[in-house]
């Protein structure tokens, strides 16, 4: 059984940040006001639970980095291992809480 390789949120036109300039997503670490504004853009997109996952394994391997990504902000590689860990486990955090969301909208609108 092979794992099923998320599709990236950018192919869905129903994200949050279509149309957003994507550098909102792109602020240093220390650019707090920054990063919550484009966390903000993020907490209500209907493909939340997509993006955190197919962010996920990605953050791991050092792949996408010193952005915002499923709310969560993924630090630079050069940033401590546990910091990069803690961002990991985040995402996977917002995946699941988001997926629960999703369906309990679909199983309110049945």
């Amino acid at each position: 059984m092979s794992a099923q390789i998320p599709t990236d949120p950018a192919f869905f036109s129903k994200r949050a940040c279509n149309g957003v300039n994507q550098d909102v997503f792109f602020p240093s670490a220390q650019q707090q006001a920054r990063v919550r504004r484009a966390q903000e853009i993020c907490v209500g997109c209907p493909v939340l639970a997509e993006c955190a996952t197919w962010a996920r394994p990605l953050v791991i391997k050092g792949a996408l980095a010193g952005c915002v990504v499923g709310g969560v902000y993924a630090p630079h590689r050069a940033t401590r291992q546990q910091t990069r860990d803690a961002a990991v486990a985040q995402l996977g955090v917002v995946a699941r809480l988001a997926a629960a969301r999703e369906r309990d909208d679909v199983e309110g609108a049945a």
